[in-house]
């Protein structure tokens, strides 16, 4: 029977034999840096898992849509509007329409006749039509709600009690009937030379002109129409009191509603039937400023080409002065 092989007991002292031990040895501390590399790369690929989690459910926490509750509305609308029809709309202002001493024209700062003229310009801009919820607000009470508003400058809230119309319907309907306003009613600037030409910008013509010629007689016409719109605000002021407080919009509708005010202003001051309401004592030129101590500077022309457009516009101005000077 063949006797099993036995490995020679390994001399330390040989240096072969240390040398095979210590390669051993190196060997498995190389195993064992690179299992506890392992095992760093491990954890780090973990952490940056983790942290990726994390920030991931903060996007989403963050942008989330709460969903609440649905909770049935206990009022569709306001109890004093629900009596509201087109119906009664329309008897109310028939009443006030049709009183004879003189309160629409009051309501309104402009007589029947000048209201019914604005009305049929601007129905076709602020028509609304009626739905199966409700029927829609008449063209007269939403000229006749904007007019109220210039003329007391007195709250959409306010105006919502008088009306039974809610502020935010209110808030809607003044812009509207501003602009519709703006673009029926034409208008142009009276300005100085430091101003460029435009098509609502009057300037005067530039250099010396002789005496008696066109460009002549338009700059004299609009240097004295310039004093005289230095009153205007005084007037302005006293009928549409929007203006003797601070107008609680954003500077877009603010400018909307000083238009609106300016291009009203000269339409009623030229209308046979509403000038007495809109001015009945003229105020003597300049009086409203005695009291102003202002410290701007004057302000410098800068050389701009005018459009085409803006020159005939001119021109046409200086014809139209030219023969109707009397």
């Amino acid at each position: 029977m063949r006797r099993p092989q036995t490995h020679p007991q390994m001399n330390l002292y040989e240096p072969s034999t240390r040398r095979q031990v210590v390669q051993s040895m190196l060997v498995l501390v190389r195993c064992n840096t690179y299992a506890r590399r392992m095992d760093i790369e491990t954890v780090a690929a973990a952490a940056i898992n983790l942290f990726c989690t994390y920030k991931y459910y903060l996007s989403v926490y963050r942008n989330r849509v709460i969903k609440k509750k649905w909770r049935r509305r206990r009022w569709w609308m306001l109890t004093i509007h629900r009596n509201r029809t087109k119906n009664s709309m329309e008897n109310q202002f028939a009443e006030l329409y049709a009183e004879p001493s003189g309160e629409f024209n009051n309501f309104v700062r402009m007589s029947s006749s000048d209201f019914e003229y604005l009305l049929q310009k601007i129905s076709p801009t602020i028509a609304k039509k009626d739905t199966d919820w409700r029927d829609a607000i008449p063209v007269k009470v939403r000229l006749a709600v904007t007019l109220r508003y210039l003329a007391t400058g007195d709250s959409y809230r306010s105006l919502h009690y008088l009306f039974k119309i809610s502020s935010q319907v209110i808030s809607i309907i003044v812009p509207e009937v501003c602009l519709a306003l703006n673009n029926v009613l034409p208008y142009v600037f009276l300005a100085d030379a430091a101003f460029a030409l435009s098509t609502h910008i009057m300037k005067p013509f530039p250099g010396h002109h002789a005496l008696g010629t066109p460009e002549r007689l338009f700059n004299q016409k609009l240097s004295s129409s310039r004093v005289a719109v230095e009153n205007t605000f005084g007037i302005m002021s006293s009928v549409f009191r929007i203006f003797k407080k601070p107008i609680p919009l954003n500077i877009t509708k603010a400018s909307l509603i000083t238009m609106t005010c300016v291009l009203l202003h000269n339409f009623l001051r030229k209308s046979k039937t509403s000038q007495h309401l809109y001015s009945p004592q003229i105020q003597k030129i300049r009086s409203w400023r005695q009291n102003y101590t202002g410290t701007f500077d004057p302000l410098q022309p800068i050389p701009r080409r005018a459009p085409a457009c803006a020159v005939e516009t001119r021109l046409k101005f200086t014809r139209y002065i030219n023969e109707n000077n009397h």
